[in-house]
């Protein structure tokens, strides 16, 4: 059968069962149409580079980028295992990213160059159709200045709906964006611990936030709860080293709108007396404070202390989560995972 008697729509179904290095080496440049309809493929998916050989990169760095560059939609690299050093070698081919005019979606894994960082971000503000950005697994030497400009960078790109950072900066530095971005909606932020002062900054700066994952550190010292309800924030994910009830409780009521709730506890210095680990209290905290919450997921850590009646405590906790509420109106349950080689957590 002759692949020129195929239909456009089948051909372009058949594309997506190619990498895009073997779609370029088998199809681009038979013919019109065949070029076209690679053009069209690469505004709707990923051109992605994570686990293709150096020699593979470097021919289409060469012979296919400079050519199709205002089709691309999505560009992935990454300086990972598997890639190492492909960031760098992008940039040797003459490659900068703000040739890629139409670009919607862009990420960058594994970069620890400050030097490439700085291009990157003088570069990126020229990418007026950018929605997404990711940058994971960057460990950066910038200084304050440095860490803020690349910061305010990002929160000041005019289309930007998806922000995943997980970025570490010189002496785990954390910095908060000084403009506000009116069109992020989606932030992951991970890699450090944000305090709650930061936390109320960050969502002060991007007042249209409707899904927002964060690694939360609730210090004791840190007096600074949110200071009024978000409610544009519909999903939600926290991961806590502590599980302070009173810090927790305060958080939350100040997002009253949630539909979706993780919650991601890892504490062996509470025990299972701690309130905020059964099911109980969590009845009361969304019957008062989340009446629109549809999805709860959550994992908790902590340690029986009290190492007598174990399989007492434990029963008595599972319980806590076999109330009407949890069975009845909501379908929700709960396991509970004992680790008896510990004989504690």
């Amino acid at each position: 059968m002759n692949l020129e008697s195929f239909s456009n729509e089948l051909l372009l179904d058949l594309f997506e069962y190619f990498s895009a290095v073997d779609l370029l080496r088998t199809f681009y440049n038979l013919n019109f149409r065949f070029n076209n309809l690679i053009m069209i493929h690469f505004q709707h998916f990923d051109l992605n580079f994570r686990s293709v050989s150096q020699y593979d990169f470097n021919l289409i760095c060469c012979q296919y980028l400079p050519i199709i560059a205002n089709d691309i939609n999505s560009l992935s690299l990454s300086n990972d295992d598997d890639t190492p050093q492909q960031i760098d070698l992008f940039l040797e081919h003459g490659l900068i990213i703000s040739q890629f005019i139409n670009l919607k979606s862009l990420s960058l894994c594994d970069l620890c160059s400050n030097e490439i960082m700085n291009k990157m971000m003088l570069e990126w503000k020229y990418l007026v159709n950018l929605t997404h950005l990711t940058l994971a697994g960057c460990y950066l030497q910038f200084d304050q200045i440095n860490a803020q400009q690349l910061i305010d960078s990002i929160w000041s790109l005019s289309k930007l709906i998806y922000c995943y950072l997980n970025i570490n900066f010189n002496e785990n530095n954390i910095f908060v964006p000084t403009v506000i971005s009116s069109s992020l909606k989606y932030v992951f932020i991970w890699g450090i611990e944000h305090y709650q002062n930061k936390i109320n900054a960050l969502l002060k700066q991007t007042p249209c936030l409707e899904n927002f994952s964060i690694l939360l550190n609730f210090d004791s010292n840190d007096d600074d709860d949110i200071e009024y309800p978000f409610l544009t924030i519909t999903k939600l994910k926290l991961c806590l080293s502590r599980g302070q009830e009173d810090r927790i409780i305060k958080f939350l009521q100040n997002i009253p709108n949630l539909y979706h709730l993780i919650i991601d506890i890892c504490s062996y210095d509470e025990d299972y007396t701690n309130t905020i680990l059964n099911g109980y209290q969590w009845e009361k905290i969304i019957r008062n404070y989340l009446s629109n919450l549809q999805i709860f997921q959550f994992r908790i850590e902590f340690q029986l202390i009290n190492k007598n009646n174990r399989e007492q405590q434990i029963d008595e906790l599972i319980h806590s989560f076999q109330t009407p509420f949890w069975l009845i109106e909501h379908n929700w349950y709960a396991q509970c995972h004992w680790n008896s080689t510990n004989g504690s957590n």
